[in-house]
């Protein structure tokens, strides 16, 4: 499965997750203080944080993964980080920053 496509939306091909930005988002520009975000990712932090209260390691990793396999601009998942933070329990916040800080020395 590629991320970024969901067969549900019409008019969207399968490599949209590398060129998501703000305009397709759901999120009002007065809310985040960047440009782009990848919907997809944010997405998936949502949803793992109504269903268990905060994001998974398994998040952290596969835009780790997207990254490394250029799927995904270092910008975008530094952007998209941002603004995921708010999803990130305190106790999970050190491996998280570190991961942030990470990307911005990539």
């Amino acid at each position: 499965m590629k991320i970024g496509f969901n067969p549900a939306i019409k008019n969207q091909n399968m490599y949209s997750a590398k060129h998501n930005t703000s305009e397709h988002t759901s999120i009002s520009n007065n809310q985040l203080a960047f440009k782009k975000i990848n919907q997809e990712f944010y997405n998936m932090a949502e949803k793992m944080y109504k269903n268990r209260g905060a994001m998974t390691s398994w998040w952290v990793e596969r835009i780790t993964d997207c990254v490394i396999w250029n799927e995904i601009s270092v910008q975008d998942a530094l952007d998209t980080m941002d603004a995921v933070r708010k999803f990130v329990n305190k106790g999970s916040m050190k491996a998280f920053e570190r991961k942030y800080n990470y990307f911005k020395n990539y």
